[in-house]
């Protein structure tokens, strides 16, 4: 079935852009008539989502979200994809019907990192790593022996760094910083776990970086959207270890 994605965005706006040009510059593209559907509501007015979450004013957050999935699907989405990954804090209580229709990021990050199999430094904001946004995904159990998280001198570092790039900073600056942060940790690679993070792609050679949203480009022109099943993704020896 080939699925009209509609992508909620804006969160923030240049992380937007740069993912549906990502999309749009694959190289797996033919010709354009056959390159995906794609509707974009690229939002910047929603509050921020670390402030609203750590202080426990979820419901507008809740409100906003559901109201414009739902514009999305009336104007022909058959998926989701919420470009903020502190945002799906709030997946869990939008109506069943939005819900179904969410393909998760975070899911599709520890996934990855689960079929990987490398020691990796997760960089989130400080909303998604209070709130443990990541931990409360099926895919955790099999993802956390790779899994790094910064100490909490660094992950407020991480955080104002994110914010660095949604006000402009160069993403060449801030990939330098964090890769002189990851020297500090056992790790083979950075997990870009924000999704204005995504901007230091196009600035990294080989494979430091894990990036899920190019993982999601690959699917989105493959047209899978199915994920393994976490029981699948089990724990390696080696990381038991």
């Amino acid at each position: 079935m080939n699925h009209t994605l509609g992508i909620l965005g804006g969160l923030g706006p240049r992380a937007t852009a740069h993912f549906l040009s990502s999309i749009y510059s694959s190289r797996n593209l033919v010709c354009e008539q056959e390159q995906p559907r794609i509707l974009v509501d690229s939002d910047p007015t929603f509050p921020d989502r670390t402030s609203s979450l750590l202080k426990g004013s979820s419901g507008a957050l809740v409100d906003k979200t559901e109201q414009a999935l739902q514009g999305l699907v009336r104007g022909g989405a058959s998926k989701l994809l919420i470009c903020c990954y502190t945002l799906h804090q709030v997946v869990p209580l939008l109506s069943p019907d939005t819900r179904e229709k969410v393909f998760s990021l975070v899911d599709l990050a520890l996934s990855g990192i689960a079929e990987k199999r490398e020691r990796t430094l997760l960089l989130c904001t400080l909303g998604a790593r209070t709130l443990g946004v990541f931990e409360s995904s099926p895919y955790w159990p099999s993802a956390r022996p790779w899994i790094c998280f910064p100490s909490d001198g660094d992950q407020e570092l991480v955080h104002g760094l994110i914010y660095q790039l949604k006000a402009g900073v160069q993403p060449r600056s801030v990939l330098d910083k964090l890769s002189a942060l990851s020297e500090n940790y056992p790790v083979d690679s950075l997990t870009l776990g924000c999704t204005d993070l995504h901007t230091l792609s196009a600035e990294s050679e080989g494979g430091f970086l894990f990036d899920p949203l190019l993982s999601l480009v690959d699917r989105i022109h493959r047209g899978d959207w199915v994920l393994p099943t976490a029981v699948a993704c089990r724990v390696p020896e080696v990381a038991r270890a």
